[in-house]
């Protein structure tokens, strides 16, 4: 759902880069209305259907089935819903919307976005009488074993709740950076006569930058959560931080009415550092699986993840920026000595502003897989050292720092049972894949895998080492190259 909602405001710089009436705008009036809201309508229709005919299906036993064919639909509808938000950008809604209603600083972008947000918040609607099936039936198993019992939530707690974790807490900070990029843009050659496009570009920099530093204290506010009270689990998992040196501002409960076992680490700094855990994580898992949990969370401090991450997400951008350079200057080339090709298609391959928009989309098709692949190897070295930690503490062995003995498969069952409850009961299918963390089942399956080996720095230690030294290295090379220190000749 993140990268959906940072699809919506990509969306929008790609709009800008084009030109502000191109031919395809000519689509108007009651036609662009409904080009607009029709499919969208036609979208949410099919997506209620389903959904109440699979809530329909759980009371007649034949609801696994439907839940599996929901699901898959599921993601269908947010891919239909980011291409129906590709046609509002083609066919220039957008400008549409700038020209006959309004064009203030944000607020345009956000009435632009507006009917796509509703589409997905149409489907947590829809959803919810399923997610509240499911719970009810959680909630027997989990009176049976005497776990804590909260009160189901309600509708509008569940929108709410989604709205917070999936679309306010990118959405807010992108919004901000966007607001700053476009008032920095149209108010700094008013505030500053003659500034220039450079200092400009510098500013929107540095103002995003401030606003990624501060984002963790922004999404603190936008989700529900407060200090971790005071307690056996909290001194003891201050004291695991303090044992790794890891520095944060707070450890937060993060209140979710019980309907979500998770965990995060949110800011790169110790002073805007916040490690959170959920209610239903504390209240359901044992003690030990939610130290393993947070050994995991702690991981990603102590291995500098977040910054690596940051790293790691520049470097690549500026690396297949600039192979695709020479790239776009060859196909540009053979296009325009082309005899295959017509008039029209060369000169719409010979556009600038077409090669810009072509470019972003080619440079992020290869940046999306490639940051993926090294985010998920980022959190298989978290569930490594989370089982580690286990190991260590089983052996009772120098205080976290024994570095003999083997992994047990005790230690990894701790940490494979906390992944297959974090499965369990935000009902996430063991094989649904994820972009950034990996499915639940390819996790535990290395875990299992690391059963015997010895306790020390194991095979990911070193490919997250190599991976590091790779981004430093490509990282450094993109500066040098944009600051002129490194000349190059395409």
């Amino acid at each position: 759902m993140q990268l959906m909602i940072l699809t919506l405001v990509i969306g929008i710089y790609l709009h800008d880069m084009s030109s502000p009436e191109p031919e395809r705008s000519a689509l108007t009036g009651w036609g662009l209305l409904a080009c607009v809201f029709l499919p969208k309508l036609a979208l949410v229709g099919l997506y209620g259907t389903i959904s109440w005919k699979t809530n329909q299906q759980l009371s007649v036993g034949h609801g696994r089935v439907w839940l599996r064919l929901h699901e898959r639909f599921g993601v269908l509808y947010r891919y239909l819903a980011i291409l129906l938000y590709g046609m509002d950008v083609y066919f220039g809604a957008l400008s549409a919307l700038r020209q006959h209603l309004i064009d203030t600083v944000l607020l345009d972008e956000v009435l632009f976005m507006l009917p796509t947000l509703l589409v997905l918040a149409w489907s947590w609607w829809a959803y919810y009488p399923i997610d509240r099936r499911l719970r009810e039936a959680g909630l027997m198993r989990r009176i049976d074993a005497g776990l804590p019992v909260q009160a189901i939530w309600s509708r509008g707690q569940y929108m709410l709740a989604q709205f917070r974790h999936q679309i306010a807490m990118i959405l807010i900070p992108l919004l901000v950076i966007l607001a700053w990029e476009e008032a920095v843009r149209s108010l700094g050659p008013q505030l500053v006569p003659g500034l220039a496009a450079n200092p400009q570009a510098l500013l929107i920099v540095i103002g995003a930058g401030c606003v990624f530093l501060v984002a963790p204290v922004m999404i603190r506010h936008i989700w529900d959560t407060t200090s971790l009270p005071d307690g056996h689990l909290r001194q003891r998992l201050l004291s695991m931080c303090r044992h790794y040196r890891v520095g944060f501002r707070e450890l937060l409960l993060w209140r979710t009415f019980g309907g979500m076992i998770n965990a995060a680490v949110m800011g790169v700094f110790a002073p805007v550092r916040y490690i959170l855990l959920t209610d239903a994580l504390l209240e359901i898992l044992p003690q030990d699986q939610v130290e393993a949990v947070m050994a995991h969370e702690l991981a990603h401090i102590k291995k500098h993840h977040l910054f690596w991450l940051l790293v790691v997400a520049i470097g690549m951008l500026g690396a297949f920026q600039l192979v695709w350079i020479p790239l776009a200057a060859i196909a540009a080339a053979m296009t325009t000595d082309s005899i295959l090709l017509p008039a029209s298609a060369i000169t719409w391959l010979s556009d600038d502003q077409t090669m810009a928009v072509a470019g972003t989309v080619a440079i992020l098709g290869c940046w999306l897989p490639a940051f993926g692949w090294v985010s998920r190897r980022f959190e298989r070295q978290a569930d490594t050292f989370a089982v580690l930690h286990m190991a260590r503490q089983q052996a009772k062995a120098a205080a976290f720092t024994e570095t003999t003995g083997t992994i047990q498969r005790s230690n990894a069952l701790i940490m494979t049972q906390a992944l297959h409850h974090v499965a369990d009961l935000n009902s996430i299918a063991l094989h649904r894949r994820s972009w950034r963390h990996g499915s639940i089942a390819w996790r535990q399956g290395y875990l299992r895998d690391l059963v015997g080996q010895p306790i020390g720095k194991l095979a990911i230690d070193s490919q997250v080492q190599w991976i590091k030294i790779a981004s430093a290295l490509t990282f450094g090379l993109v500066i040098a190259i944009e600051v002129g220190l490194i000349g190059v000749v395409w």
